[in-house]
């Protein structure tokens, strides 16, 4: 699925869902123009945004600026790195159903997530996060409930994480195994509550 969203993000995402033969097109009617942020979600592990280019310009790593008529080719491969791992407590337990983010050192502009990603723990503690472009990456675990996804995109959250994150390299097709730290709830709400 392709989302489109103003950069300005006064709207709410616009979707569009991928046919069989690669092409897709986007639910609303019709597209105002502007500046659009954009990611294609719900891709398999294996597959990343290896290019993309709108009306011959690459925008792999910038905004969409809707020009009528244009067309927009997104290039997948199916060469994707991941990163996976397994948190245990002190007693060495499995921690189950905790968020693990990860997202890159140098974030996508043109993202509205800026390229981060999350996954829960499973019954073992373990987790992989697929489909990821080569590149450097932190990663941290959440204490306590779900953390809010709102808080995940938001790259001045993620920022003041950097310090407590494990830092991995991801190369294409390469499964990386990484340490996730777990950080203190009390700081994740601390933080939080500075964000405007």
């Amino acid at each position: 699925m392709v989302d489109l969203v103003p950069a300005d993000r006064s709207e709410i995402r616009n979707a569009a869902v991928m046919r069989e033969d690669g092409s897709f097109q986007v639910s609303r009617p019709r597209l105002a123009p502007g500046s659009y942020l954009w990611e294609i979600r719900n891709l398999s592990d294996n597959i990343y945004v290896k290019a993309a280019l709108y009306d011959g310009v690459d925008i792999t790593r910038s905004p969409l600026n809707i020009v009528p008529g244009a067309k927009l080719e997104i290039v997948l491969s199916g060469k994707a790195g991941s990163i996976s791992g397994v948190l245990r407590n002190d007693k060495n337990e499995p921690l189950t159903a905790v968020t693990v983010t990860c997202w890159p050192k140098n974030p996508n502009p043109r993202s509205p997530s800026s390229g981060a990603r999350s996954r829960s723990t499973d019954q073992n503690g373990a987790f992989t996060i697929g489909s990821l472009a080569p590149g450097d990456y932190y990663v941290v675990a959440w204490e306590g409930e779900a953390i809010n996804s709102g808080l995940i995109a938001n790259p001045d959250f993620l920022a003041a994480f950097t310090a407590e994150a494990t830092t991995v390299t991801v190369s294409e097709a390469i499964a990386s195994a990484v340490d996730a730290k777990l950080v203190p709830r009390a700081k994740i709400d601390a933080v939080a509550a500075k964000l405007p």
